[in-house]
Parts: C-alpha cells; sequence; structure tokens
C-alpha cells in the first residue's frame, strides 16, 4: 500500500597493543544530505576537510606481500553470553568474558583426539591462559617437520612472542600518562620482537596467513617502540598496518596524534617533529579537524585543542618552521593554510608541493578567489586526474568511510560536483547534469534539483534513456509509511539507488505534464508502476467521450482522490515546493542563497518555469488534486450527493494549509448544491460520494 504521510553497546579492549571497538549511528530531524547548490559560493570556496582513517591508511605504501585486512566473522550470541556472564560475575569486563570463553574452547579442543601440531598447540595455548611462561609444546611444535606444522606455525610464534613480553619486567607505557621511557629492552622483549618480525618476515616470504597474525604483529611491535618512547618507529609501525586496512593501526595512531598535539606535550612534540613520519601524522590530524568549531572562545575549554585557533595555529607554525622543501605532504599543509585563511602561505606551498589532485583542486579555488574562472576550470580538470572513483576521505564526523549522517567526502565526486556548478555558470546544463550524475547518492539533492528545475522534461528523458539504466532485477516494493528504527520515515539516499530515483523523478514529471501512460514505465519499484498504472487508466477513462458524464465524474474523482493519498510517489517534486527527498516530512529542509551571482538569470527562468504556476505550495499536489476533484464535480447535477460529498472530500484535502481554497469550495457548495446533515462539518468529516444511477429524486444525465 502507498501512503503519502510519511554496539550493540561499543567494547572497547586494549589487550597487547590492540584495540577492538564496535560503534552504531542513528538518525533524527530531517535528512539533508549533502546539498552544494543552496550555497554556490561558498562549496566552491571551502576546502573540505579529510577524514583520519583514510590518512591513516596513505601515511606509507601498502606491502603487497602482507594480508589486506579482513574483518572476522563474529559469533551473532557473543553479546547475549556476555550480557549472561557479566549478570553472575560482579565487576566482569569484556576481557575477562573473552579468556574465559577461550580457556574454555581450549579444554574442549583437547578432549578430542587431535593432529600432532595442533594438540601441541591448544597445549602452549592452554598454559600461556594460566600464566605459565615458557611453556614447552610451542617448542615441540615447532620440532615437528615443517610440513606437518602446518597453520598452527604461525599461532605458536605469536603466542610465544606474546608469552614473552608478558613475562617481561619491564616498565609499560600509557598513553594517557605521557611517553615515559620503560628501562632497557629486556632479554624477553628483545625475543618477542625477534618473534613478531619473525612472523611478519615468514608471510612475506609467502607462509599463509589466515589469521592475519603478520598484520597483529605489526601492531604488536608499535605498542614495544612506544613503550620505550621511539615514537617515529611506532608510527611507522602502526602505519603499515593501517596501510594494510587494520582499524587498530588507524586507533594507534589517532591516539598518538591527540597526545603530541595537546598544548602541554608541545615540548615532547618539538623533540621529534624533524622525523617526517611524525610530522605527516600531525598534518593529518589537522587535516581532519573541522575548521568552523574554531573560535577564541574555545581556548578556554578543556579540550581547547579542538576549538582555540590560537592552539591550531602554534601547530601549524611548527610543521612550518621544520618542514623541508618538497615535503610530499605540503599539498595538506596548503588546505591548512588555506582553510586558515592564509592565501599567501597557502601559494608559497602549492608552489613548493609535488603534483598532486590536492594541489591541483586548492589550485582551482585559488583561482576563483580572484575571479579567474576559465584559469579554475582548467585547474578541476586536471584535479579530477589524480582521483580514482574508489578514492573516500570518508566522513570527517565520524571518522568512518561508511555514509553515516549526512556528510561523506569522495574527492572524485566533489570535485565533478563543484564543476558542475561552473558549467550551470555558464549555463552549459547537460554537462552539470552528467558531473553531478557522478555523485549519484552523495550530492543527490543536487542531481535532482538540476533534473527537476533546471533541464526541460525533453532534455532530461533524453538524458535519463541515454545515461540511466534500467534495474537488471525486479524490485521490491517500497512503503514510505514503513517506520526505520535508524531513519525514520524519511528516506536515506541508499535505502534506493539512484538510478531508480532519477527514473522516477521522470516519472512524477511525466505525471505532472499530463503524460500518465508514459511515466508508467519510468517507475521500476513494483507498486509504484501499478499506482502509475492505476492513475493512467483513471484519468484515461475520465477522458473518454463515449462514457457518460457520472462514470467520467467518478473515475476523475478517483483519480484526485488516488493522487491526494499517493502524490509523493507519483506526483510530488523531489526539491522544492514538495520535498519528496524528505517524504514529504519537512516543507522547508533547504535554505537557498546566490552569493556573488553564481546562478545566471537563464537557469532563473528555467527554474520558475519549472515549478507550479500556482498552488506551488509544500504538498502541491493536494491543491492538484482538489483542482481535479472540481473538474469531476463540473460533471455531476449540483444537488446529488455525490457532487457535495466530491466537494466536500476536495475542501478536506487543502482547507488545514490553505482555508481560503476550502473556503471557496464551501461556498461552490453553498451557492449551488443541496443540504445535507453531514454539511455543518463540511470539510471535516466527509462521506464518500455515492456514483448510482439515482440519488433520490435527482436523476444523472449525460449533460450533467
Amino acid at each position: 500500500m502507498l501512503h503519502s504521510k510519511h554496539n550493540r553497546m561499543a567494547l572497547g579492549m586494549l589487550l597487547a597493543g590492540t584495540l577492538v571497538f564496535s560503534m552504531q549511528n542513528r538518525a533524527c530531524g530531517p535528512y539533508a544530505p549533502n546539498y552544494l547548490l543552496n550555497d554556490r559560493n561558498h562549496a566552491l570556496t571551502e576546502m573540505p576537510n579529510g577524514s583520519f582513517i583514510f590518512e591513516a591508511r596513505h601515511l606509507v605504501e601498502r606491502d603487497p606481500e602482507l594480508p589486506l585486512w579482513h574483518e572476522e566473522n563474529e559469533d551473532p550470541d557473543d553479546w547475549q553470553n556476555y550480557q549472561k556472564y557479566a549478570a553472575t560475575h560482579q565487576d566482569a569486563n569484556y576481557e575477562d568474558y573473552a579468556r574465559e570463553k577461550r580457556i574454555l574452547e581450549i579444554e574442549v579442543k583437547l578432549q578430542s583426539p587431535q593432529p600432532a601440531a595442533e594438540r601441541f598447540y591448544y597445549l602452549g595455548a592452554r598454559d600461556f591462559y594460566h600464566g605459565v611462561y615458557d611453556s614447552p609444546w610451542f617448542h615441540q611444535l615447532l620440532a615437528l617437520p615443517k610440513p606437518e606444522q602446518g597453520a598452527w606455525r604461525l599461532k605458536a610464534l605469536y603466542t610465544m612472542a606474546r608469552d614473552e613480553f608478558d613475562s617481561s619486567d619491564d616498565g609499560f607505557f600509557y598513553y594517557e600518562h605521557g611517553y615515559e621511557p620503560s628501562t632497557e629492552p629486556s632479554e624477553q622483549r628483545l625475543k618477542a620482537i625477534k618473534l613478531y618480525q619473525q612472523i611478519i618476515d615468514e608471510v612475506r616470504n609467502g607462509e599463509p596467513d589466515p589469521d592475519q597474525l603478520s598484520i597483529a604483529s605489526l601492531g604488536q611491535l608499535g605498542f614495544i617502540k612506544l613503550s620505550n618512547s621511539e615514537i617515529g618507529e611506532a608510527v611507522q609501525y602502526y602505519a603499515q598496518q593501517a596501510a594494510q586496512g587494520s582499524p587498530s593501526g588507524k586507533v594507534s595512531l589517532r591516539r598518538i596524534s591527540l597526545y603530541l598535539t595537546k598544548e602541554s606535550h608541545f615540548a615532547q612534540l618539538e623533540k621529534i617533529i624533524d622525523d617526517p613520519r611524525v610530522q605527516k601524522l600531525i598534518v593529518a590530524e589537522l587535516f581532519i579537524r573541522r575548521d568552523k568549531v574554531y573560535n577564541t572562545s574555545g581556548c578556554g575549554e578543556e579540550m581547547s585543542e579542538y576549538s582555540c585557533p590560537a592552539h591550531r595555529d602554534k601547530l601549524i607554525d611548527l610543521l612550518l618552521k621544520h618542514r623541508v622543501k618538497g615535503f610530499a605532504w605540503s599539498d595538506r599543509l596548503a588546505a591548512l593554510a588555506y582553510r586558515n585563511g592564509d592565501y599567501a602561505l597557502t601559494q608559497s606551498l602549492l608552489e613548493d608541493a609535488p603534483e598532486s589532485g590536492l594541489r591541483e583542486w586548492l589550485n582551482a579555488k585559488m583561482a576563483l578567489r580572484v575571479g579567474d574562472i576559465p584559469l579554475a576550470t582548467r585547474y578541476y580538470a586536471r584535479a579530477a586526474k589524480f582521483f580514482p572513483e574508489d578514492e573516500t576521505w570518508g566522513n570527517p564526523m565520524t571518522e568512518s568511510d561508511y555514509y553515516h549522517g549526512n556528510e561523506i567526502i569522495v574527492p572524485s565526486c566533489r570535485i565533478a560536483s563543484e564543476q558542475a556548478i561552473l558549467a550551470l555558470k555558464r549555463d552549459d546544463y547537460l554537462q552539470a547534469m552528467a558531473l553531478f550524475y557522478k555523485g549519484k547518492d552523495i550530492y543527490w539533492a543536487d542531481l535532482a534539483d538540476v533534473a527537476e528545475s533546471v533541464l526541460t522534461l525533453p532534455e532530461l528523458k533524453a538524458f535519463v534513456d541515454k545515461n540511466v539504466p534500467t534495474p537488471q532485477h525486479p524490485l521490491e516494493p517500497f512503503d514510505l509509511a514503513v517506520f526505520h528504527e535508524e531513519e525514520g520515515y524519511y528516506v536515506f539516499p541508499t535505502r534506493i539507488p539512484t538510478d531508480v530515483k532519477l527514473r522516477a523523478l521522470l516519472a512524477r514529471r511525466l505525471i505532472r505534464n499530463g503524460q500518465y501512460q508514459q511515466a508508467v514505465a519510468y517507475f521500476d519499484i513494483s507498486n509504484y508502476r501499478d499506482a502509475a498504472q492505476k492513475l493512467a487508466d483513471l484519468m484515461a477513462k475520465a477522458k473518454q467521450k463515449n462514457a457518460s458524464n457520472r462514470e467520467r465524474a467518478q473515475a476523475q474523482y478517483e483519480a484526485a482522490r488516488f493522487l491526494r493519498y499517493n502524490g509523493i510517489e507519483l506526483v510530488a517534486y523531489e526539491m522544492y515546493p514538495d520535498y519528496a527527498i524528505t517524504g514529504g516530512q519537512y516543507s522547508t529542509p533547504y535554505l537557498y542563497s546566490n552569493h556573488d551571482g553564481w546562478i545566471s538569470e537563464k537557469e532563473i527562468q528555467r527554474g520558475n518555469r519549472a515549478i507550479p504556476d500556482r498552488n506551488n505550495h509544500f504538498l502541491h499536489y493536494r491543491w492538484q488534486a482538489a483542482e481535479m476533484a472540481g473538474k469531476a464535480a463540473d460533471l455531476l447535477h449540483p444537488k446529488t450527493q455525490a457532487w457535495a460529498a466530491v466537494l466536500c472530500n476536495a475542501a478536506s484535502w487543502v482547507r488545514y494549509l490553505d482555508p481560503e481554497t476550502g473556503g471557496e469550495i464551501f461556498r461552490r457548495y453553498v451557492k449551488s448544491g443541496k443540504a445535507f446533515d453531514w454539511a455543518a462539518h463540511f470539510g471535516r468529516n466527509c462521506p464518500e460520494p455515492v456514483f448510482t444511477k439515482r440519488v433520490k429524486n435527482y436523476e444523472f444525465s449525460d449533460d450533467g
């Protein structure tokens, strides 16, 4: 049925340098995806933030000889089992639960016959979890012929390394309490380092690593280096771990960068800032911070590192003083200077920066600042060539590369969208449409705006027919009235594919243009298509010259009523005035401005022609439905129940939003209609019209 109304607890465990976490995101309020056309000047001059997850993965090159990290399958009952455990164990945490669960698993394994290597491993693992250091079982496993060791070899080496590390009496390091070097590494810790490195080397030489122990070993080595205040080396290991895709590497790097950028730790940062690895990490930390939160009032806050511009400027100055010519990340330093409003420094850094997409993107923005649109256009074209389509800077708010909330930066899409704004400026509307189409769901609001308000209907139809494919498989019914726990009634961009939404947008334009049957084929969601066909059939019947006025009136009224209650899906504007983009839940979710004249007069004229020339209210189809019902009444005798009921329902569709129009319909009834008992509630409680041959003493005739 169509309607127009419309982690679990995060667990953190730091165990031998490995952090595991889970997050869940919820939405509230109107869903408002990226919308660049509301303030084109800002969109063109703004330099978007990066995200730490992307920056962390690109501090060093990915090692092709090591595996890529993949998420291991979770036990679906794990969370419930932990809750049961916590309910019976006072002050229990997840580490305790995981440890006891693992001990139980080991005991179960040891109760059944196993090959020698597997049995030796589980015997050694049992010793490890019971604090028995230097267990002989792992040595026996490694004494077996190499082919017999199988997958248990790396497991044994890894557990032995952890055993050596845990048994050492070296001082431990904690990020929160400062960089306090431990004593000279003990023999046990040196053995642990050697074993972790051995795992990495063996995997690089072709040893299978299904358990990703080489990636975990990188994190362990990073932790050991960090605990001995060898921060540059620690960054190197964690960066390699992150480059392989491990979220643990990213988390560790972020904790280091947050520590080093605290003003109270500047003295320590200055001692190591000449290390290029540390420089890149600090640049990455600043590059992802949201500039709009910086203001002078934030300097006295507890988290002033994120809000005090003086603090930010000190960090940038420190980086500049220690930067060597040709620094690989001069483009990011230039981005920081640009966002800080220091355009002379930006230009200087850009001249020194190696060629990159970010450098050309900033050059384009610098050209726009002086009004050189042709030069900016050339720089944008150069920048676009550098960014692969699958590169994402993610969401700077959640530091995730997934589509959470209402913001995500994919450079290739953002650059294409900024190019689209320039195309609109020169009135190249089809080019603008093609460029916004690259962004699809990320910039759906902009794509929809151009498709609906800038292109003519023939232009849009030609674009869709040429560029937007129909789905390869039938789509399931979709109901806007179904409430989703995370989304409410409004529709996230990813719930319906952009191609399907764009084809439906065209279909709704066709219906608004009276091309009911032509629209049907562009609705790909089955229940939408069925509804469009029903509307087309009713409108065709209402126009049949050989049908009686009564039959035509009934069809016309049913079409009007159907349109009233299914207007969002069948006829609504995606943007102004109906905002189907939010399921019709919000009347003004987007503000609009035209700073510095980026919208041409020709585009304004097109936009004015695209919206309803009258009754251009929010949910405009209600007025359209009321008008259609009025035409149905024209075919009926004014003294019939059907005539009165048709007008009563028409008034009910608009009277709360538009009392004046509702009053006009009521006055028409008073002037020409017959009194009915229910008329005292005209426009509120309305009966359905009874379309019969005879109603009391009044008979329908062919002339109505």
